[in-house]
């Protein structure tokens, strides 16, 4: 079912809260005088990149188009053309009519919705939700008013139907009356979900401006390129724990049940919530207060939004009101620590079948950006290929998918445990004499069988990483084509002599491949193509409008590749076994499925129309999921010998590895690559 999601720009808007409304014009001019020196590919700031801000900025404050009317759009019309003068001259005047349009807009769509919510939605009406109003922007505002209507009338059902769906699950009837009476509570909290978003951003005249004057920055630096955000000191320190093996963290890992709350489903062993003694898995969270603010009630909230608001900040106090499986409320005071961020580090596994394959995840190409002798994941992952060659493996899967990027140096450091010593790409910034990057030690650790498994989700640094493996013909590529991003980025103060105004992720270079060619807006294609049902929904580099556009530069003449891999052999068998595989056959028809679910022309809002088609999905829902959860017979994952040990001894730790260990052993990639990769020895041992 639709659900609007109102989650203020989940990356940047909440960043900002410290900053003062009144340094936006003079942030506004340096960050133009930034752009023009340090981008690799600086734009005229004139009339015609105006109209591109115009649109973006009136997108980012209203991604939903549930606020603005065509007709509010109009009255702005008259600013479309001087947005250019403001970041030259820092006169904010589209800025100061756009603020205030914006808010008297949040507070109108507060009656709208309180309105709606007042009496109870009718089921039985034959009633559809258009979802190409989504892509539409109401005329005016009596069909604004109608597609709220919709809007929340169709969320409140989403709620309902999973409950049902729930019900389906188990046994072959639903009890209608029961799943109805549930009907005002669920309307309740959606509308409490939506007005407590909108009024935590209108609480308060300061942060209203403040969060809104990051959308003003942001949008400027987003006709420039996908990739170059603005960021406060809390933003730029979310966004680098992201690429680290440390992060500010209270220590607890949410989920959503089937009740539509949000749960505690994971505490960190060490962690500020674990170390508080009052905090477990399944309490519920209610309500949530940042020191000398106001509080933020949860109800109806997703964790994916509450996750959001915890990014906040770093270092106040933070007041959390749960509730506790015997429906007693309590509240604590947490405050965030450096903790080590589990989910980012290398893990390697030793898969044991007719052949013994070694296994690494990687999630990002991390470095300790302010700590020349911390943790670095090029470091990590030699010593994990060390352990795995103490454990006889016979050839090493290297799973890239998810990983968005990180450090270039250390992807470049990376290739280097697989490659002697050469070059592994090329760099190009505003110098005109591009960069060759270069593994410069001699030597490799493991000379092996190599396989990397990527998606559309592998971009950047891990798409430079299986592009020069590719190119020297070192290792097999097998997944869907990736992301489609080769630029790198910098995080510049907006001025040197104060931290206040913030800083700026900037684009200030492109990548290459060693032989000249770039991924940029297309990717790196995989040797062996492995169906991804999300394919078709997932967003790759050139689905931005403001992305680079791919280019050349002359090949490294040195570049000598090893000798050609079988990639001919090895895909076509891939193939002929996948067109018989009954589950990867299966996720075929689920990408049918979701497409039909996630594209309709017209979403029936009719009782009996969702009860039937629930009806129909349920016995293949349930069969589905017993497939996938099925673990696989060609391997068993374990540990490496030296991890195995550290787990005897560490029970707690023991249980989260139990679920990486299953995860691993229900993946039919996984179980793919592990039989390309069993038929790659082969070839060569024949």
């Amino acid at each position: 079912m639709r659900k609007v999601s109102l989650t203020f720009a989940p990356l940047f808007f909440m960043l900002y809260s410290t900053a003062q409304t009144s340094i936006l014009p003079q942030q506004a001019v340096w960050i133009r005088e930034l752009a023009e020196k340090k981008h690799i590919e600086p734009k005229k700031i004139d009339d015609v990149f105006s109209s591109s801000v115009f649109d973006r900025y009136l997108l980012m404050l209203d991604p939903e188009k549930v606020y603005f009317t065509s007709d509010d759009i109009k009255s702005l019309e008259k600013y479309r053309f001087s947005i250019d003068d403001e970041f030259n001259t820092s006169r904010l005047s589209f800025f100061t009519a756009s603020v205030q349009l914006y808010k008297q807009k949040l507070e109108q769509v507060i009656s709208v919705i309180t309105a709606h919510c007042s009496k109870q939605f009718d089921f039985s009406l034959s009633e559809f939700y258009d979802y190409s109003s989504d892509t539409a922007r109401a005329l005016n505002e009596k069909e604004l008013n109608t597609k709220w209507y919709y809007i929340l009338k169709t969320d409140v059902l989403g709620v309902l139907a999973n409950t049902a769906g729930v019900q389906f699950s188990t046994k072959n009837t639903i009890n209608k009356a029961e799943i109805f009476t549930k009907e005002p509570e669920i309307r309740k909290k959606v509308k409490t979900r939506y007005l407590t978003q909108i009024q935590h951003l209108l609480h308060s005249e300061a942060e209203f401006q403040q969060e809104v004057s990051a959308q003003y920055l942001n949008s400027f630096l987003e006709c420039l390129d996908p990739h170059s955000v603005f960021f406060d000191n809390t933003g730029r320190q979310n966004f680098e724990s992201q690429l680290n093996t440390e992060a500010f963290l209270f220590g607890f890992s949410l989920a959503d049940n089937d009740k539509g709350e949000v749960v505690i489903v994971q505490l960190l062993p060490g962690g500020p919530a674990w170390m508080s003694g009052v905090l477990n898995k399944g309490d519920v969270l209610q309500s949530m207060k940042w020191s000398g603010k106001d509080a933020v009630d949860l109800t109806g909230m997703e964790a994916a939004e509450v996750n959001t608001l915890l990014h906040q900040s770093n270092t106040e106090k933070l007041e959390l009101t749960i509730r506790k499986g015997n429906g007693k409320a309590e509240t604590i005071l947490l405050q965030k620590r450096k903790l080590e961020n589990d989910e980012n580090i290398v893990k390697s596994y030793v898969l044991r079948g007719d052949k013994k394959i070694g296994y690494i995840t990687l999630p990002s190409f991390y470095t300790e950006w302010e700590d020349a002798s911390g943790s670095k994941c090029a470091g990590d992952v030699a010593r994990e290929v060390i352990k795995l060659k103490k454990d006889s493996i016979e050839g090493l899967i290297m799973d890239l998918r998810f990983n968005g990027g990180g450090s270039l140096q250390e992807a470049v450091e990376m290739a280097g445990i697989f490659i002697d010593e050469g070059a592994v790409g090329q760099l190009r910034t505003t110098d005109p004499k591009v960069v060759v990057m270069k593994d410069m030690n001699r030597g490799v650790i493991y000379n092996g069988p190599l396989l990397l498994l990527v998606n559309g989700q592998s971009a950047s640094a891990s798409e430079l990483l299986a592009a020069c493996l590719q190119d020297y013909n070192r290792a097999i590529i097998a997944g869907s084509r990736t992301y489609g991003k080769a630029t790198g980025q910098l995080i510049l103060p907006v001025h040197t002599s104060n931290d206040q105004y913030g800083f700026v992720k900037l684009t200030t270079s492109k990548l290459y491949r060693v032989n000249g060619n770039n991924i940029q807006g297309y990717g790196v294609e995989p040797d062996i193509l492995l169906p991804d049902p999300y394919e078709k929904f997932t967003e790759h580099e050139a689905d931005n409008p403001s992305y680079l556009k791919r280019d050349t530069v002359a090949a490294y003449k040195y570049f000598k590749p090893m000798k050609t891999l079988p990639k001919v052999p090895l895909s076509t068998s891939s193939r002929e076994r996948l067109e018989k595989d009954q589950r990867f056959i299966q996720l075929q028809s689920f990408q049918q499925l979701l497409s039909k679910s996630l594209s309709p022309a017209k979403l029936p809002l009719k009782w009996e129309l969702v009860e039937k088609e629930l009806r129909n999905n349920a016995k293949e829902n349930i069969d589905f999921e017993k497939t996938f959860q099925k673990p696989s017979d060609l391997y068993r994952p374990f540990n490496n010998s030296s991890d195995e040990k550290f787990f005897h001894l560490n029970p707690i730790a023991q249980e989260v590895n139990q679920q990486w260990l299953q995860r691993i052993a229900r993946d039919l990639y996984i179980e793919e690559t592990f039989r390309v990769l069993t038929d790659f020895i082969q070839l060569n041992q024949n």
